[in-house]
């Protein structure tokens, strides 16, 4: 039976350093050789998991699942060599998610390969032989998810209504994302901004609930998005600024709800309410909720021209 994660509506932070249900980490691989993979938690060891990078192997990505992940296994290895480990060929890709629980996963990736790209003898089916013994002969870290570079990506879906904090920790530069209500239509293409140096580009994203966010790295850093306030879906009735009564359908409510719409079917809507009281109503239910410029100037041009007939 399929189970819903709770976490994903109930996470209000994830952090590339302590990967959470709301995020996934993407590295590719330039070179090829052979990479441990270590996984950990608040600290502490989880697990392991080795990835091949060779030209003779087919695949273009391994995907590893950090809640399935335990000590000397996985649960992704491709077809070729079965609960073994991953293989993938040069220019693939690794990619890192949690799929169940509160999450707090980092993960570092070290090549394994001596100095003279030797990989030592080729592994063949069945080859389970113990990387913990191994060591990285290398001054540092192929992929660190508490310090990005060149070559990752983060990916995010948010879920919850609200104004989120998209931060680069090392840099401390940051900018504004926020996720809007349900509209009731799918959400559109992942949105991307890059990450650099200088900061975040584009600098204002607004997305739908579901609705991928894509950072592309181009300088060192660690990613966090977290919820600095929700969204509450306001009415009239729990608004500090709330219409005349003479402004409510006999129903209490308007013709037209604009949290249910998107700007521009919001605009056909607004095409059939023809009392100025209503379409102030429904603007006062706009600004203190979605809060969307072109909803309400929409509003406020249908209004005037309302006004002016009458």
């Amino acid at each position: 039976m399929l189970r819903l994660n709770k976490h994903l509506f109930t996470e209000t932070k994830t952090d590339s350093g302590a990967l959470t249900v709301l995020g996934t980490l993407i590295h590719r691989f330039t070179s090829p050789g052979e990479y441990l993979v270590a996984v950990s938690r608040a600290g502490k060891p989880v697990g392991q998991r080795l990835i091949v990078v060779d030209a003779q192997y087919h695949s273009m990505r391994a995907v590893i699942d950090l809640a399935s992940i335990t000590e000397g296994s996985g649960d992704t290895a491709c077809s070729c060599e079965p609960e073994t480990f991953d293989c993938i060929r040069p220019d693939g890709y690794a990619i890192f998610h949690v799929s169940r629980g509160r999450g707090g996963y980092a993960v570092t990736i070290s090549s394994l390969t001596d100095d003279k790209g030797d990989q030592g003898d080729k592994r063949t089916k069945g080859d389970k032989r113990d990387t913990r013994t191994k060591r990285n002969k290398s001054d540092g870290h192929e992929f660190d998810s508490a310090t990005l570079t060149e070559y990752d990506t983060v990916s995010v879906t948010l879920f919850r209504p609200g104004t989120y904090a998209l931060r680069n920790e090392l840099t401390e530069h940051e900018v504004t994302v926020e996720v809007s209500y349900p509209d009731g239509e799918r959400p559109g293409e992942p949105v991307r901004v890059t990450c650099t140096d200088r900061g975040f580009s584009p600098d204002g994203i607004t997305l739908a609930p579901a609705q991928g966010l894509v950072v592309d790295i181009e300088t060192k850093a660690r990613v966090t998005v977290t919820l600095r306030e929700p969204h509450k879906r306001a009415t009239a009735e729990v608004s500090g600024d709330r219409p005349p009564r003479g402004a409510r359908t006999r129903a209490g409510r308007p013709s037209v709800d604009p949290r249910k719409h998107s700007v521009d079917r919001l605009k056909r809507e607004l095409a059939h309410v023809d009392r100025p009281s209503e379409l102030r109503l429904i603007h006062a239910i706009e600004r203190t909720s979605r809060n969307r410029s072109d909803a309400r100037t929409a509003i406020e041009e249908r209004l005037r021209a309302v006004n002016d007939r009458n």
